[in-house]
């Protein structure tokens, strides 16, 4: 019951307080019969522990329907369970039920009155009902419902017996319209009856996005969820057949896909397509010629354009509208707007009507359009091209691209674009213009599998001017390279385009050149990107005037600084914006050919690619933009965490005046991972699985996410859901990853290859790794990796090793400004000496502590402070120390680590009592019992959780009871159904091994 929640409560409270009457009211489709059904149950004729009797009948929509037919099919089902000693008056029914006969009492002499012999078989079925007890009498669909059946309802709804809930559904024509009753305008509760009048409305898009998931199993992003919801207007039975006819396999596919375009193929559901065919058959020629007109024209329209496009008089219009209205065929939207109730009933529509009468409708609606003050232009395009007109549709589409791209909507630009360079080409020389233009765009929107398959298709054209080659890959390379997370063709392509512009394009040569500088773009040596950029920078003086440029360079020049840890970087990228970091004031200005700056260390380098004149300002603002996504980042690298939030700062300020979704999607990504270094762990895994699915493709972003769901997943002791996110992270395809989020990722697979036991596992990873930050020499990168590299090798009793890579890290790290990699070579120099020299080791592991708390990130600080705790000698306060470090991961929700830490002080004999106090915690879960039951959800067995949490497997099983009981769960399925949005429920996964030493955790 998706989205239903709310009226499955209320229509549990009414069947609570007898006796009541409730109407359960919506259009067709809406899930009246579903949400009966899957509330009440299964039809039972008499009540039994504590249960009331359960009674269904259906009004059908017959010609000549039976009079009360749909009750006597209520009380045909009591056979063999007619209450006995019932009063003679309910003898009155046997004629009409003969296979009750044996258990009616005689039937009564005949009445000459036919009114009275109505009103005793009335007194009659009340009788029956009322004898059965507590009971619950559920007529369905009245609008079909016969005078006779509509009046003996009244009967019983104006006096129920006491025991009584009188249930009744009803359809309206037009949804969400409260109308009269259905028992009648007069109407009105009698005293001591309890009403209720439920309306059910259509589902939101967040709804019919754990609908389709329901159905299928698919996680279904929120661009797909709209577009669902905008096909289907958000009724369950038309969204369920468009679920079903796409199936699991084709929601996937589109599941990346924004807006409702890969919908549009699907065929009508064919209860959908009669029910407005028998909708049609009732209208007058005129009204069908309005209701033709309006599917033509798809969105909700005026009446004056709805009567000029189908050809009508404006003064034969309005009694054709009413009767359409009243059929329900249309809705009235607004005023004076009416349209169709949703796509798929429109394209029912539209497609009863015959090809050469929708070749002159379109016809009419492009003229009739075009005629408007402010003509919509996509629209014109639409109809100009389903009119068979291709010269006036290629003006009309350009037209509108642009209009798009002027109003900063980039996405509808894009789509425009994409249309004209996969049909039929009148201009030639127009697809290169178009093709430049989607070039220049795509780079800024999310989505990019069609752009980059159409630009690849036009740069497979052999007639394409260098010039207009060079710039077109350059802008795929860089699609490439952000949003697909193809970093090696896109580097090749760009690659290739500062060759091919260098002639011609000076700019954007140099562009290219400043993009392909990013280090964390391929696996190259830090040389080569600081001679791209050498090589950037020196075309700059012959390009004074070029402002977007220069602040492209400067920007990219900027973030290499930052990413290496060259000392001062910071503070003069801080500069670069003035106050404007503070204030908000910022630097902005100029024209230019465009932006298509570069990324930082993750080789964000989208950006378009220029030659169209555009505001002042707005393509060295969009520069200014992307380099606050990119310092942000790269300062987040080096451990800057405060002056990152700076960045961000000034970056959706930007942002914010540019609209552009990729370069939000940069720092939403980000900003992520911040909130994970900084221990704001509250949420953050629901917020990083929002950011996972309006990412929509664009792999960068993603990256950050599973990054961090990785990172949350090992941290809580649920090992294989780390391992899966790791991969999407990076690990499955290192070659495209990100170099300092592959250092990252690496790391934590070492340390969940540890905690699995599995040595050769996490030697692999080590070595992998160390190729490639050596060969990047790039060695702040190393920081989120190197302790653990170490661990492993000097488990495996590679000592040599191990020490080789640190003198590499501090020689590499030396006198730049890079503090977390300080923190972590800390850690490393504490793991050398813990074998020889335990009391070192442990100071070592303290200053690392203060240095991490510094920056500040709390976890690392706490795994330091505990290793140092346990490594040396037993220092003063040490248990008292130790216990602050279980509050802290407590607090952070690192449950494993919490573990651990209540394991080593209860073995010591120093346990501390829990932060929370020792309460009871009645019905409702301890804060212990939910560590376990989220863990015994997720598939665990006792002995694998109480590996995890450090416990006894009889103590685990005395919690995972009590769980079950508490939360009225029969097994562990159900238990993860009830722990469902208090406790989210994660993929099952399975732990090996326990934990290691301290610090190596």
């Amino acid at each position: 019951m998706v989205g239903r929640a709310g009226q499955v409560r209320a229509l549990l409270d009414a069947v609570a307080s007898t006796p009541a009457v409730v109407l359960v009211e919506g259009e067709a489709g809406i899930g009246k019969t579903r949400l009966l059904r899957e509330t009440l149950g299964p039809a039972v004729p008499r009540a039994a522990r504590g249960r009331p009797a359960v009674l269904y009948g259906i009004c059908r929509p017959l010609r000549e329907p039976f009079p009360y037919g749909p009750l006597f099919d209520v009380l045909r089902a009591l056979r063999g369970h007619v209450p006995a000693g019932l009063s003679p008056v309910c003898g009155a029914l046997a004629p009409y039920l003969p296979e009750l006969s044996e258990e009616l009492p005689d039937v009564p002499g005949p009445l000459p009155d036919g009114a009275a012999d109505r009103h005793r078989v009335f007194r009659a079925v009340r009788e029956v009902l009322a004898a059965l007890g507590p009971a619950v009498l559920v007529v369905e669909d009245l609008h079909w419902a016969d005078d006779g059946t509509r009046d003996l309802l009244r009967f019983l709804a104006d006096d129920p017996p006491p025991r009584l809930v009188v249930l009744l559904s009803h359809r309206r024509a037009a949804p969400g319209v409260r109308g009269a009753h259905p028992l009648g305008r007069d109407y009105r509760t009698a005293p001591g009856v309890s009403s209720l009048r439920l309306l059910l409305e259509p589902l939101d898009a967040g709804a019919v996005g754990e609908f389709a998931a329901g159905l299928t199993g698919v996680d279904v992003a929120p661009s797909l969820a709209r577009a669902l919801c905008e096909r289907t207007g958000g009724v369950p039975y038309v969204l369920e057949e468009v679920v079903h006819a796409l199936g699991p396999a084709g929601l996937a596919e589109r599941a990346g896909r924004p807006g409702a375009g890969p919908l549009q193929a699907l065929p009508v559901p064919v209860l959908l397509r009669e029910a407005m065919e028998d909708r049609l058959a009732e209208l007058s020629p005129p009204a069908v010629a309005l209701a033709h007109a309006a599917a033509v024209l798809q969105v909700p329209s005026s009446a004056g354009v709805l009567a000029a496009v189908a050809g009508q008089e404006p003064g034969a219009a309005p009694g054709a509208l009413r009767e359409i209205l009243l059929a329900g065929v249309l809705l009235a939207s607004g005023d004076d707007t009416y349209g169709f109730r949703h796509p798929l009933a429109q394209q029912a529509v539209y497609e009863a009507v015959l090809p050469p009468d929708r070749s002159v409708l379109h016809r009419r609606a492009r003229e009739v359009l075009g005629a408007l003050d402010d003509p919509p232009h996509r629209r014109l395009a639409h109809h100009a091209r389903r009119s068979g007109d291709l010269g006036d549709w290629w003006r009309c589409a350009g037209e509108a691209a642009e209009v798009a791209r002027a109003r900063g909507d980039t996405a509808v630009a894009v789509e425009l674009l994409e249309e004209l360079l996969s049909g039929p080409a009148p201009d030639p020389a127009g697809r290169t213009w178009h093709a430049v233009r989607l070039s220049r765009l795509a780079v800024f929107g999310l989505a990019h599998q069609r752009s980059a398959a159409l630009l690849r298709r036009v740069l497979d054209d052999g007639t394409l001017e260098e010039a207009a080659r060079g710039e077109i890959r350059l802008n795929l390379g860089l699609l490439l390279n952000n949003q697909a997370g193809n970093q090696e063709q896109g580097r090749r392509d760009t690659e290739l385009a500062a060759t091919e512009l260098a002639r011609h394009r000076p700019a954007l040569a140099a562009r290219a050149m400043a993009g392909l500088a990013m280090p964390g773009w391929g696996d190259h040596p830090r040389t080569v990107y600081e001679a791209w950029m050498d090589r950037a920078e020196a075309l700059l003086p012959r390009m004074p005037g070029e402002r977007a440029l220069h602040a492209a360079v400067r920007g990219n020049r900027l973030s290499l600084r930052v990413s290496v840890g060259d000392p001062g970087a910071v503070d003069d990228a801080l500069s670069l914006f003035g106050a404007g970091t503070e204030s908000g004031t910022g630097t902005a200005g100029g024209d230019g050919e465009g932006g298509t700056g570069a990324g930082a260390g993750r080789g964000r380098t989208g950006g378009e690619g220029g030659g169209a004149a555009e505001r002042p300002g707005t393509a060295e603002r969009r520069e200014l933009a992307r380099t606050c996504g990119n310092l942000m980042d790269a300062a987040s690298w080096i451990g800057r965490d405060r002056e990152a939030e700076r960045f961000r700062r000034e970056g959706v300020r930007l942002i914010s005046q540019e609209g552009e979704p990729f370069l939000g999607g940069i720092i939403d990504g980000t900003v992520l991972r911040a909130e994970w270094h900084r221990g704001a762990w509250d949420g953050l895994d629901a917020r990083a699985r929002r950011v996972l699915r309006s990412a929509e493709g664009a792999t960068g972003i993603e990256a950050d996410a599973h990054l961090v769901l990785a990172l949350l997943a090992l941290a809580g002791g649920r090992w294989e859901e780390s391992g899966a996110h790791l991969g999407a992270a990076a690990l499955a395809d290192p070659a495209n990853a990100s170099a300092p989020l592959l250092a990252a990722a690496a790391g934590s697979a070492i340390r969940l290859a540890l905690l699995r036991d599995e040595p050769h596992d996490a030697l692999a990873e080590a070595d992998r790794i160390a190729v490639r930050l050596r060969r990047k020499d790039v060695w702040a990168w190393a920081a989120e990796a190197a302790p653990m590299m170490l661990v492993a090798w000097l488990r495996a009793g590679r000592r040599g090793d191990a020490e080789r890579f640190a003198a590499e890290f501090a020689a590499g790290t030396d006198g730049r400004d890079t503090p977390l990699a300080d923190a972590s070579l800390l850690v490393c120099r504490a793991l050398l000496a813990r074998a020889s020299d335990p009391a070192a080791a442990s100071a070592l592991f303290l200053e690392a502590a203060e240095r991490y708390g510094a920056l500040p990130r709390p976890y690392p600080a706490a795994r330091a402070t505990e290793a140092g705790l346990r490594c040396g000698p037993p220092l003063a306060g040490a248990g008292e120390r130790l216990a602050g470090v279980t509050e802290v991961y407590e607090r952070l929700g690192a449950t494993h680590d919490a573990a651990r830490c209540r394991s080593v002080l209860r073995a010591a004999g120093t346990a501390p009592a829990s932060r929370r106090g020792r309460r009871g915690y009645g019905s409702g879960l301890s804060p212990r019992e939910e560590e376990v039951a989220r863990l015994a959800s997720d598939g665990r067995t006792n002995r694998e959780i109480a590996e995890v949490l450090f416990l006894s497997p009889r103590t685990v099983e005395q919690h995972v009871a009590r769980a079950l009981r508490k939360v009225g769960a029969r097994d562990r399925s159900q238990l993860a159904d009830r722990l469902r949005g208090a406790v989210p429920p994660q993929p099952s996964d399975r732990s090996r091994g326990g934990a290691g030493p301290p610090g190596e955790r």
